[in-house]
């Protein structure tokens, strides 16, 4: 599963989606993947955007566009999540 979020981290990839992919219930694929990761499918992906955007700011992208680049509507929420990651 993280293969498949790690290689369509910009979509809107659905719970129900990547369950049926992985052909198990939405809990199911919650728990083991938390147990896996430590964290949900959802959280993996914004960090593998985050992670992206970052790259690409650091390259000389605005954060606007970098936001866009990853999946973002726009630049709010990963303004949100990268107030998040630092402490």
């Amino acid at each position: 599963m993280q293969d498949l979020i790690d290689a369509r981290f910009a979509d809107r990839l659905s719970l129900a989606d990547l369950a049926a992919a992985s052909g198990v219930s939405e809990r199911t694929l919650t728990r083991v993947f938390g147990q896996a990761t430590g964290t949900t499918p959802l959280r993996y992906q914004q960090l593998l955007r985050v992670e992206r955007a970052e790259h690409l700011i650091g390259h000389g992208s605005t954060v606007e566009s970098a936001a866009r680049a990853v999946g973002f509507q726009d630049a709010r929420m990963l303004r949100r999540l990268r107030s998040r990651e630092t402490p």
